[in-house]
């Protein structure tokens, strides 16, 4: 059998060829960017149930349908990417490519400057302990066989629970309020395919943390068969200083003269459209709602105590969408809480969260953010209707806020010691 020879010049891919397949790469990147972009700003938007689902089918068909007509045009003798913007004239195909290559580098521009946005002097620590909850839970557990068969595939996190612990520092938090303690809770999606126990446990979780105010922002029940959860989730929760929350878009599904009605029943207040005195510690802690664009009015800041000359009383801002974070700023909030991203869902090595239902897109998908003496923490939430999270597993958020001025004072304290021990 004779033996096959490479023909001369065909030792490496030839230079057309490594330029169409960049160009190629670079097109299914805009492309993405293009159908991800609108299904992230549609779900940003207050609109009718039916109107999200419908948006979001042709989101995902059109992401997988126009790369599939395309590979079936090369297929069938159409050319390289190249052959398709010769043909004479402007055509459809042709300015969608133009496009798309124009906002691959529109995207990439865009996240390598977010790194202005984050802030990390706001975080002086940072701890996360992991929990297999579908283990810990054992027999106890009580989702959906299927879903219960989703989590147990390689690399899905939706019961893979994080306990994040942080310290934020406020700019403006008075001394007296330094060491105050938040349980952020986010994003339960009560569905019946998660099962309670799961919730069950989180609650139990926060409970023995002792937090100070325990503060939930929104997307809690998506069923209303599930509102006979609250009693045995929210319900049990207790704080000194109280515990508050906002609705999320998810929570218009069920009745919510309903839902107000258990959760005040189970001792929680609602904030949506107002703001509060809580007492923490002898001291008072404004703590407001945010529930746009999805439910209107945000609460009027304009009629909150002003600050005194130390920054108090401090001002809490619970908002579902981190859209919000202008108007906190606006507003004068010193913290502002909020979840709705889901941390992206799915955050893949090196390019980050993927969908983020924000106007914003994936710029506040999860972290902890300042600017100007606002500062914004993200959850990644507790669960979701999409049953699969990679690289973003849930997040039960502990939160523990330091003034600016103990902790100078601290590390002023300590810096004679160093000196005095050689430091």
């Amino acid at each position: 059998m004779g033996r096959l020879v490479r023909p001369a010049g065909q030792d490496t891919m030839p230079n057309s060829t490594l330029w169409e397949t960049l160009l190629v790469l670079l097109a299914l990147v805009g492309h993405a960017a293009v159908w991800i972009g609108i299904f992230n700003n549609l779900h940003a938007r207050k609109m009718p149930c039916w109107s999200v689902r419908t948006t979001s089918a042709i989101c995902y068909l059109s992401l997988v349908l126009i790369p599939v007509a395309y590979a079936t045009w090369y297929a069938s003798g159409g050319g390289p990417l190249a052959t398709l913007l010769a043909r004479q004239g402007v055509h459809l195909g042709s300015a969608y490519v133009v496009v798309c290559w124009a906002l691959a580098g529109w995207t990439l521009v865009r996240r390598l400057g977010r790194w202005n946005d984050r802030r990390d002097e706001a975080v002086l620590s940072n701890h996360t302990t992991r929990h297999d909850m579908l283990a810990e839970l054992g027999p106890r557990y009580d989702g959906a066989a299927w879903a219960t068969w989703l989590a147990r595939l390689p690399g899905n996190q939706i019961l893979d629970l994080h306990v994040h612990e942080m310290q934020l520092k406020l700019p403006r938090l008075p001394t007296a309020l330094d060491g105050l303690s938040i349980a952020h809770l986010t994003d339960f999606h009560f569905t019946g395919a998660i099962g309670k126990s799961y919730f069950e446990e989180i609650v139990e979780r926060t409970l023995a943390c002792e937090p100070d105010l325990i503060l939930i922002t929104g997307d809690l029940i998506d069923k209303k068969p599930c509102l006979d959860w609250i009693d045995d989730t929210f319900g049990r929760l207790r704080a000194p200083g109280g515990v508050y929350y906002v609705l999320g878009n998810h929570d218009a599904r069920v009745n919510l003269d309903e839902l107000h009605r258990r959760m005040a029943d189970g001792g929680l207040v609602h904030v949506g459209d107002r703001w509060c005195e809580a007492s923490v510690r002898g001291e008072t802690v404004i703590i407001a709602g945010n529930e746009l664009p999805w439910f209107a009015p945000a609460a009027d800041l304009d009629t909150a105590p002003a600050k005194d000359a130390e920054g108090a009383p401090p001002r809490i801002l619970l908002a579902h969408t981190p859209d919000q974070f202008y108007w906190a700023q606006s507003h004068d909030v010193d913290l502002m809480l909020a979840g709705h991203t889901h941390g992206g869902q799915f955050r893949l090595p090196w390019v980050g969260p993927i969908v983020s239902p924000c106007r914003e897109g994936t710029r506040y998908a999860a972290s902890t953010y300042q600017r100007g003496s606002t500062v914004m923490h993200v959850g990644r939430g507790l669960s979701g209707t999409a049953l699969l999270r990679v690289g973003c597993p849930p997040e039960l958020g502990l939160i523990t806020l330091r003034s600016a001025v103990a902790v100078a004072a601290a590390a002023e304290a300590r810096r004679p010691a160093a000196a005095l021990s050689g430091g």
